[in-house]
């Protein structure tokens, strides 16, 4: 009788286990410049998972996480981090999103038909916008040929069907526009003027477009019709480095630290950083103002 009462006990427990193993587990947690290799690790481990870290994964983090499901948790850290996780089986597997998308995506290929630019021009333009996804080109059908994952493949036919417009169809001739061109003066305020100027070169390979340092402008002797594109172009990409390194929710109100120029700032919707307002927050995607542009900064960017 007394063996068949430790059996029931036992049992008992077996089964709280069970379905105490069901449920998701929530913890609270406070880390302060941990090691993020250690937090991956006890993240890993609170999920029952084996963990396998990159040796790219490094730096340090403080956080204090309350009342969180470990996968939320661990979602969080990662997009905080910009590091990225795949599960494999039962092993939590960590790096950056690069070497998982190399070791874990599958790698399909596309094929894409050119209309009114040429293969190299499409080329050209991939390298700088796609440089993961290779790029192959049959000039005598017009054909580019794309290999790289789904994602990859998604964002250069993307880009190939904004680029292969009537407008951007070559000049017929050198000379009949050469009288067309003119030298224009576009200054930057906040972006990598030499980054930006290599790729409007790969853009258009043969007009004559420099970065002056001094001044902080690009010099671009062009076309009218070729000014405006370039204009917009540079438009979408002359926008201030915010970093998201924190979100915080507080009743009907939300805080976000955002960096800026390694200086962290304290903002709510409303509040503004160099001329920027902070308009909306939602799933943890920022979006400011300035003068009629907006852009959205998430954590990690």
């Amino acid at each position: 009788m007394k063996r068949l009462s430790w059996l029931l006990v036992l049992v008992m427990v077996l089964l709280a286990s069970s379905f105490v193993a069901a449920e998701p587990r929530v913890v609270d947690m406070e880390f302060r410049n941990a090691p993020v290799v250690d937090v991956f690790q006890i993240l890993g481990e609170l999920a029952g998972k084996n963990v396998l870290v990159d040796p790219s994964v490094s730096g340090q983090l403080s956080f204090y996480l309350q009342d969180l499901p470990v996968t939320e948790a661990l979602d969080l850290v990662a997009k905080t981090t910009g590091y990225g996780y795949r599960i494999v089986g039962n092993t939590l597997v960590v790096a950056t999103e690069t070497r998982l998308s190399q070791e874990f995506s599958t790698t399909g290929s596309s094929f894409v038909p050119v209309n009114h630019v040429t293969v190299q021009d499409v080329q050209r333009l991939l390298t700088v916008v796609s440089p993961n996804v290779r790029v192959y080109g049959d000039e005598r059908l017009n054909l580019v040929v794309l290999y790289g994952t789904d994602d990859q493949l998604l964002q250069a036919r993307d880009t190939i069907r904004q680029y292969d417009q009537p407008q951007h169809s070559l000049p017929p001739s050198p000379e009949i526009e050469a009288q067309q061109f003119e030298r224009y003066t576009l200054a930057l305020e906040y972006a990598n003027g030499e980054r930006l100027t290599s790729q409007l070169n790969q853009i258009y390979p043969d007009r004559e477009i420099r970065w002056m340092e001094e001044g902080r402008v690009i010099q671009a002797k062009v076309s009218e019709r070729e000014i405006g594109e370039i204009r917009q172009w540079l438009q979408e990409r002359d926008l201030p480095e915010f970093n998201i390194r924190g979100i915080v929710a507080q009743q009907d109100s939300m805080m976000v630290l955002v960096e800026h120029e390694e200086v962290t700032d304290r903002m709510r919707v409303g509040s503004t950083l160099i001329g920027w307002t902070l308009t909306a927050v939602e799933d943890r995607l920022v979006t400011f103002e300035k003068d009629g542009r907006s852009f959205t900064a998430t954590m990690g960017r």
